[in-house]
């Protein structure tokens, strides 16, 4: 495209395959997130070089070298607003804004993000996996494995748990119509569900599940790297 600076890129993973969605030559909320975590001016800087001000740009550049900090910016969506709507992500922009977490390590940049964003990470509790059929895969047993060794308890719906259990996870059998009480009740405070169509009673049930934790402190995850994620925070 023969840009000189930043281009701001949205991508989709489908099948192992990387396509690009869109990209525009524009950075206009990555920029001052950049100056934080760099602690340089860049918007200043730009400016100045646009109207022929000279610029000690090496100065700022070898203190952007040396920033030890981290920043981790999240979405924020409106679900927890809108009720009865369907809290699953797709191409489209349904985010309505962002927070940003800055800390000397990842971890703790990511929590402080999710933290600001209404979405504390828990440290122990239940979690409960209702996955479709195309994410039953390594990084499926990868993750359960890991929230096994954080003494997380598991909850499965019916073909995720015979899934884990065939993976020699063991994993609580639950009813998609029992699920509403077990998050009343406090025994499930994260969620990974990914979703289906709508072919099937359970699915619809599912959904209705997904619908009823935006008014909950249950923290939803849509797919299995965020999860893994939220766990080593």
């Amino acid at each position: 495209m023969n840009i000189k600076g930043l281009l701001n890129v949205k991508y989709a993973i489908i099948d192992n395959r990387v396509f690009a969605l869109k990209a525009t030559p524009s950075a206009s909320r990555t920029v001052p997130f950049m100056s934080k975590v760099c602690n340089v001016p860049i918007v200043q800087l730009a400016t100045e070089v646009m109207i022929g001000i000279s610029t000690n740009l090496e100065k700022y550049m070898a203190e952007a070298k040396e920033a030890t900090l981290y920043g981790v910016r999240v979405p924020v969506f409106p679900f927890n607003k809108l009720h009865d709507v369907e809290p699953v992500l797709k191409p489209e922009m349904q985010s309505t804004g962002e927070v940003f977490g800055i800390a000397r390590s990842v971890e703790s940049a990511y929590a402080l993000a999710q933290e600001a964003a209404k979405r504390p990470l828990p440290a122990t509790g239940g979690i409960l996996f209702s996955v479709s059929e195309l994410y039953f895969d390594d990084q499926l047993v990868k993750t359960a494995k890991l929230y096994l060794g954080a003494k997380f308890e598991l909850f499965a719906t019916r073909d995720t748990h015979n899934y884990l259990q065939e993976q020699g996870i063991i994993s609580h059998l639950e009813d998609v119509q029992a699920i509403g009480g077990l998050i009343n009740s406090g025994k499930i405070n994260i969620m990974v569900v990914t979703p289906n169509e709508f072919n099937s009673a359970e699915e619809l049930s599912i959904h209705r599940v997904r619908t009823k934790i935006l008014g909950l402190l249950i923290l939803g995850r849509c797919t299995l790297a965020d999860t893994m994620h939220t766990l080593r925070c």
